[in-house]
């Protein structure tokens, strides 16, 4: 029988009395933790339990609860605290005391937590004393700490734990976010007083590294059982890199209806379009509903390449372009403001660019395509949101003493140049552009990634596969490689499962 799902138990405490102590983003934190956890809640991979205003009783409550009693797996607090003890609520407004001695006992003998999450002011030593107690994992802080940093850092952590991260990588994950906001010559800045130790982050994580554990890696489907593999999850587009670059894109121009252009390179049996489609689905459509990404495979390399970009263009978009304009006269513009009259909430455009056909002009008319086609100036607010892909190619190159048929149905290209004309084409228009790292190859972790994020880890087809995949010391595979024998594990899943594509 499958487990029942894990909980999450949130509790917030502030500082009522004394006004100069209220912690005036602490209900933001649980409202920013609240949406991190939104989709591991919608998949039914866990349960959150959250107290606001939270007294010893209350938290005492939950814990002794027989509908939770034994599935708190993660227990957050945000709040004040010392190095030994909770600054809680009391039922008359005023503060209470939990000595962490008596509080972290109480913890232990649950027996059921993986981690316990101190996001207070300087909760180090009760970390230590949690850990020596038998906590399997344990976050917590050095000194007093920034309010604002805290949330951020917090809500980066469960976003990652929603995503089927471990509790390292949420972790690692997260100092990275506030590493890159403020530089590693400006660490003081995020505590609230001195630091002791100069160059430090405020957080630790107690052990490092700590237990592998994840949300969804507690299930165990039992036969019949619905499994919820998520949607192309066959093409296994696991891009941690490219995911969150695009991602840190699609939302700081959340309100910027102007079109965006996103340059993906890599091998071409990497699956480019997979990595489109999951975009498409999980960021770009509306309310999660998907919609499938418009194909412009054939870029033009020689004649008049404006004019025939356009003409595909055109074609592409028969059913937009209303005004009936030449095809010379034909901008993003136009497709724009007529998307918006036929009430497309997204388009997805993506283009096939093979590195094998990069000529000199290839970057000219990439350029022209983001700087003239597609600069469309102030759009309307109601206008759908356009998201344009440029998925260059690289096939295998000629290699030297390479056989017959390499040098038969390969060719020569520059990669390093296009690479780095990519860059300078991305730098050039930084408000309309970005360039996603490149697509690297399967390996083995994100198949083991994969099995854990789907639930299929103890499931008995799916044992040994990263062995079958990677036998022979193979360390890394092109995603086509992969995608057959994913394909056939899901069908025999289908014929003993009942597979929903979330």
């Amino acid at each position: 029988m499958p487990e029942l799902k894990p909980v999450i138990f949130l509790a917030f405490a502030n500082e009522q009395a004394d006004g100069a102590r209220y912690l005036r983003g602490l209900a933001q934190e649980l409202r920013g933790i609240r949406n991190a956890l939104l989709p591991a809640r919608q998949a039914q991979a866990v349960e959150v339990v959250e107290r606001a205003n939270a007294t010893l009783g209350d938290i005492l409550d939950v814990f002794q609860d027989p509908a939770y009693a034994g599935r708190i797996r993660v227990f957050h607090y945000g709040g004040h605290a010392e190095s030994y003890r909770l600054l809680l609520e009391s039922e008359s407004g005023s503060g209470q005391v939990a000595h962490a001695e008596g509080f972290n006992q109480f913890l232990v003998q649950q027996g059921s937590l993986q981690l316990v999450f101190l996001n207070g002011c300087s909760t180090r030593a009760q970390a230590f004393d949690l850990r020596a107690a038998g906590i399997p994992a344990v976050i917590a802080t050095a000194q007093a700490i920034q309010d604002d940093i805290a949330q951020r850092f917090a809500i980066r952590f469960y976003k990652g734990l929603a995503g089927s991260a471990s509790i390292q990588k949420g972790f690692a994950d997260a100092a990275a976010e506030i590493l890159t906001l403020t530089g590693s010559q400006n660490l003081r800045s995020l505590f609230a007083e001195e630091p002791a130790e100069a160059g430090s982050m405020p957080w630790m994580l107690l052990p490092d590294p700590p237990p592998d554990w994840r949300l969804d890696g507690m299930r165990q489907p039992g036969a019949g059982e619905a499994l919820k593999l998520g949607r192309y999850a066959h093409v296994l587009c696991n891009r941690y890199r490219q995911n969150d670059q695009f991602l840190t894109a699609h939302t700081q121009t959340a309100e910027d209806r102007r079109p965006r252009v996103y340059l993906v390179h890599g091998h071409r049996d990497e699956r480019h379009e997979s990595l489109v489609t999951r975009f498409s689905y999980q960021y770009i459509g509306e309310k999660q509903q998907y919609l499938p990404p418009v194909e412009v495979r054939s870029w033009p390399f020689e004649g008049d390449v404006q004019t025939l970009l356009k003409v595909r263009l055109a074609e592409q978009f028969e059913g937009l372009n209303k005004v009936q304009k030449p095809v010379a006269q034909l901008g993003g513009q136009d497709l724009l403001r007529q998307a918006s009259l036929a009430g497309r909430p997204a388009i997805i455009v993506q283009h096939h660019i093979p590195a094998e056909y990069w000529n000199e002009g290839t970057a000219r008319l990439i350029r022209w395509y983001i700087g003239e086609f597609w600069n469309t100036g102030t759009v309307q607010p109601e206008a759908p949101r356009f998201a344009v892909f440029l998925n260059v190619l690289y096939s295998d190159e000629v290699k030297a003493g390479g056989g017959l048929l390499n040098r038969l149905f390969s060719k020569s290209y520059d990669r390093d140049r296009i690479a780095a004309e990519l860059k300078g084409i991305a730098g050039a228009y930084p408000d309309t552009c970005t360039l996603l790292a490149e697509l690297e190859s399967v390996r083995r972790p994100h198949v083991e990634d994969w099995l854990i994020e789907t639930n299929l880890t103890d499931v008995e087809e799916c044992a040994g596969l990263p062995e079958r995949l990677f036998g022979g010391g193979v360390q890394t595979l092109v995603m086509h490689a992969v995608e057959t024998q994913l394909k056939q594990l899901i069908r025999s899943l289908q014929e003993k499962y009942t597979v929903q594509w979330a």
